[in-house]
């Protein structure tokens, strides 16, 4: 006998997904400072000592690199490299991770954000995490 599933309604964000949310965002981001942003985001994931917020700063690499993916696909598969390296040696599943990315997502939707030295940050609020 089969199980019934049921599927879930919600959706998952995708790259467009992300990338359409960040061109309307972040409309005068620069992939220099891209870069920088991700590898501000690497270095984050290097100190990380904490499985969950490991996770969660390995969504923050990937959501930087879906932005990086506006100005440069080299630049994207590189990024998208690192975090699959990543998420292998540390052994995430992809279904962790798109759970993590979409939890991300939803938190970075509600945040409000300002430029600082060029780079996009989020205003600090009680309701970020």
């Amino acid at each position: 006998m089969f199980k019934k599933y049921r599927m879930s309604r919600k959706t998952h964000e995708t790259i467009a997904s992300i990338v359409k949310w960040q061109e309307e965002v972040f409309p005068d981001a620069t992939l220099s400072k891209q870069l920088e942003k991700y590898r501000d985001e690497h270095a984050e994931v290097v100190a990380t000592t904490n499985r969950a917020d490991l996770i969660t700063e390995l969504a923050d690499m990937f959501i930087v690199g879906c932005n990086v993916s506006r100005f440069s696909s080299r630049a994207a598969l590189e990024c998208f490299g690192d975090v699959d390296f990543l998420l292998r040696v540390h052994g995430i599943s992809a279904h962790k991770f798109q759970r993590a990315i979409d939890k991300k997502m939803e938190v970075n939707r509600r945040r409000e954000w300002n430029t600082l030295g060029g780079k996009y940050q989020h205003k600090e609020t009680a309701s970020d995490e």
